[in-house]
């Protein structure tokens, strides 16, 4: 995921990785999800590797939520999921090549595997999980 965020223009913060992209650029993260299931994908990972509330604080600015946003991971991929079962499928950023939607009968069911962490932050704790 990060290799092709950073292919795409999306900037990768330091220690955050690809999860700096939830926060910063959503959308692009959906659409490498989305040409990753076009590629054959039958699992999508969630992009929150590295993603906890204390490693959200080390950007600039912090997130005022930084909950919300290892949990939008799951919903950034399960929409993928869907749009690209709908035939929703967004083309490529700058012009690049767009690919051929398949039809949601042709699919396998997708999984979703995340890695969200579990950790403590200010007195509250962070633990999602999530299948599609």
């Amino acid at each position: 995921m990060g290799t092709e965020l950073e292919r795409r223009g999306v900037p990768l913060v330091p220690g955050l990785w690809s999860a700096a992209a939830l926060l910063t650029h959503p959308e692009e993260v959906g659409r490498v999800h989305q040409d990753y299931l076009a590629a054959g994908a039958t699992m999508i990972t969630t992009c929150s590797y590295q993603a906890t509330p204390l490693m959200y604080r080390t950007m600039d600015p912090p997130p005022k939520d930084p909950q919300a946003a290892i949990i939008s991971s799951v919903y950034v991929a399960k929409e993928a999921i869907e749009k690209f079962e709908k035939g929703e499928r967004e083309p490529e950023l700058e012009g690049e090549r767009e690919r051929a939607s398949v039809s949601a009968s042709a699919c396998d069911p997708v999984r979703v595997s995340g890695s969200v962490k579990k950790s403590k932050y200010e007195g509250e704790s962070v633990n999602a999980s999530a299948s599609a």
